[in-house]
């Protein structure tokens, strides 16, 4: 059961349980240390993404604040191996976008692709599990595949 939403203490135990339930990710592990949690690092299996096929597994990573009056959260992926990254942002960096966007860079674009983004969920987990379903579901096959041809 996910953590009452006016809960404001430490997300990343809840968080890590999404990302060791989820089928495209493994080796979940606190970064720097289990007792300095600054965030959360997966590593994707690739041979469970049909659409990546590259030597060095992706990587996706969940910084998570708990700070009223909204969470801040960054839920970010990258592949080495074609030198993409993407990312849903929480926070003020873009105003422009409002409170959540999704950020892509890749080498074959000028600048980076900034879009406004909303999600339903209201708690932490199921945000998490909502964004990881978006990034398999759309970003990889549309934004991250292409890139392999």
């Amino acid at each position: 059961m996910p953590p009452d939403p006016a809960f404001r203490g430490d997300p990343y135990r809840p968080l890590k349980r999404v990302l060791d339930r989820h089928p495209l990710t493994e080796t979940v592990r606190y970064r720097p240390s289990v007792a300095e949690k600054r965030y959360l690092e997966a590593t994707v299996a690739p041979e469970r993404v049909d659409d990546v096929v590259g030597p060095d597994p992706p990587l996706v990573t969940v910084r998570w604040s708990r700070q009223p009056p909204y969470d801040e959260y960054r839920v970010d992926f990258a592949d080495p191996n074609v030198d993409f990254h993407c990312g849903w942002h929480r926070d003020d960096d873009h105003p422009e976008y409002g409170p959540l966007h999704l950020q892509y860079d890749h080498p074959g674009l000028d600048d980076p692709v900034y879009e406004a983004a909303t999600v339903e969920p209201t708690t932490p987990p199921r945000i998490l599990w909502e964004l990881l379903a978006r990034l398999f579901e759309d970003v990889v096959p549309e934004l991250v595949a292409p890139l392999y041809g």
